[in-house]
């Protein structure tokens, strides 16, 4: 009889376990969710996807579609880490050149309404149809 040492197929079936754990989020697999995993996820949106996206964390709220909810998703799961990255507010820049800033001390909270991004905070509510939107970014507070 032959014996089979099982340490190995264990460890191995491990680190398969690990190497398969799904963030949420995580769209460029850097193993944390931040502002790149918006901008991939807005990419792959618009047919532009990089080699790094991760369709399956794209798709956070599992409906097995990758749209605007997925972003404000992301967005949110940023926003309640915060702590982590330490940013002090999310900036709107607008194809007509306009911005709009929401600082993290006014507890924002982002949503999607229709064909509209919707940020609100304690001090203000703006709601901005997506197709007006050039970029969204998060600012950590230094000026250049």
């Amino acid at each position: 009889m032959k014996k089979i040492c099982i340490l190995p197929v264990l460890l191995l079936f491990v680190l398969t376990v690990q190497a398969q754990t799904v963030i949420k989020g995580d769209v460029n697999n850097d193993k944390q969710v931040g502002q790149l995993d918006v901008k991939e996820t807005s990419n792959a949106i618009l047919g532009k996807p990089s080699a790094n996206y991760n369709a399956a964390n794209a798709d956070v709220n599992g409906d097995e579609k990758v749209n605007a909810a997925d972003i404000v998703s992301i967005l949110n799961i940023i926003i309640a880490n915060n702590d982590n990255y330490h940013y002090k507010r999310i900036v709107l820049t607008k194809k007509d050149g306009g911005v709009e800033t929401f600082d993290f001390a006014d507890k924002p909270v982002v949503t999607y309404i229709g064909n509209d991004l919707v940020v609100t905070t304690s001090k203000t509510r703006v709601q901005t149809p997506v197709f007006l939107l050039k970029e969204l970014t998060f600012d950590d507070g230094w000026m250049d």
